[in-house]
C-alpha cells in the first residue's frame, strides 16, 4: 500500500487497542506505517521480515 491508499484502523477492521499497540512493539517493526491518524502497510518492509528473521537465528545459540 503506499500512503495515499492509508486507512483508519477502523477501516481496515483492526481492533480498537491497535493503535496502542502501535505505539509500543509492533510500530517499532515498522511493518505498518502511520499517516496522521491513518496506516498503511509498508511492502517494502514487509519483504525485509525473512532477512530480518534469519539474521536473528545466525546469532542465536
Amino acid at each position: 500500500m503506499t500512503p495515499e491508499k492509508a486507512m483508519t484502523s477502523q477501516e481496515l477492521g483492526l481492533p480498537p487497542r491497535f493503535d496502542e499497540v502501535m505505539d509500543r512493539r509492533l510500530g517499532q517493526l515498522g511493518l505498518f506505517v502511520k499517516v496522521g491518524d491513518k496506516y498503511y502497510l509498508s511492502e517494502e518492509r514487509l519483504k525485509a521480515v525473512p532477512e530480518r528473521i534469519a539474521s536473528r537465528r545466525i546469532g542465536a545459540p
